[in-house]
């Protein structure tokens, strides 16, 4: 008995509601769908619909890729534009350039909030299921907060893990009975009275109090 090979599975098309907020959507949309294909009712349909899928990926590529670098720069420019018009040397035609700073940066960050809540979503529904998802970002995260190098006082480059590891007991232990000049002396009065404080008996009491459902039920809505 043979066994036939899996067919791979093309991705599902997702159409996502900020493309419509693109100047330029309706206009795409019009243009591809206007287009004539030849064939029976289902088979034009089905073509238009393909061509209108390549049209809108595109446009996902060429507007909405690399979101957050993109965040970063806008951010940047609104700052420096800010900071210009606040210094009094901006004209009318600066504070122009400052609300449209901001009103992209706006909607980038919508669309950046918009994959944060699909990933948040997809997490609730299988982060802690045990599932390949899982395993997949607990690796992803412990690698990307491993440190693989680390230099010493000297300039000395550190790459194993003997090393890495006894130069940050040394620098720890160094640290510990060190006096900081950027730390200001204490006033030894106020010090006294903060150390004597005590909570009202019924403040105390609510530290200890049984939580009610209801309470749980508020917190996680809020």
């Amino acid at each position: 008995m043979e066994r036939s090979v899996p067919a791979n599975k093309p991705k599902a098309f997702k159409f996502f509601n900020f493309w419509t907020a693109h100047p330029e959507f309706l206009k795409l949309v019009r243009e591809s769908w206007d287009m004539p294909v030849v064939g029976d009712l289902m088979l034009i349909l089905f073509r238009k619909l393909k061509r209108l899928e390549r049209v809108l990926k595109r446009l996902n590529r060429q507007c909405y890729d690399d979101i957050s670098s993109r965040v970063a720069k806008e951010k940047k420019l609104l700052e420096e534009q800010q900071v210009l018009n606040f210094s009094g040397k901006g004209n009318d035609e600066d504070a122009a350039k400052e609300r449209a700073f901001s009103r992209e940066l706006g909607e980038l960050e919508k669309i950046v909030n918009f994959y944060r809540q699909r990933t948040k979503i997809r997490w609730l529904q299988e982060g802690d299921m045990g599932t390949h998802f899982f395993h997949s970002l607990v690796a992803m995260k412990k690698k990307r907060e491993t440190i693989r190098v680390l230099h010493d006082e000297a300039g000395r480059k550190l790459e194993s893990f003997e090393e890495i590891s006894s130069e940050a007991v040394e620098f720890f232990i160094s640290m510990i009975g060190r006096t900081d000049s950027a730390v200001m002396d204490c006033d030894m009065v106020l010090l006294r009275d903060i150390m004597n404080y005590s909570l009202l008996a019924d403040v105390a009491l609510l530290l200890t109090k049984e939580v009610s459902n209801e309470e749980i039920r508020l917190a996680i809505f809020q």
